[in-house]
């Protein structure tokens, strides 16, 4: 499994934080920004996204689902935020 890179980690993140904040389903949004965002964020992001989501959709827990995709440090905090229910201050 491909890492994300730490631009495209950054940018997942962000917009992470951001739908959670808007309170819109991680999940549908993830699945939008895979469909319509090929030219925006290049083949590359879109097919370690693909990977993304079929995780997505098989894991409970977002830190589990992040697990693989990033360095163990960032995992650590993701899955503190998570724990804690403050999983959009997590992201940034």
């Amino acid at each position: 499994m491909a890492k994300f890179t730490k631009k495209q980690r950054f940018y997942l993140y962000q917009f992470c934080a951001d739908m959670i904040k808007a309170d819109l389903p991680l999940y549908d949004s993830v699945v939008k920004l895979h469909t319509e965002g090929r030219t925006l964020l290049g083949a590359g992001f879109v097919k370690k996204l693909q990977a993304f989501l079929d995780k997505m959709a098989t894991t409970e827990s977002v830190s589990g689902v992040f697990e693989g995709f990033v360095p163990r440090q960032e995992l650590g905090v993701i899955y503190s935020s998570e724990k804690s229910g403050a999983l959009a201050e997590g992201f940034l």
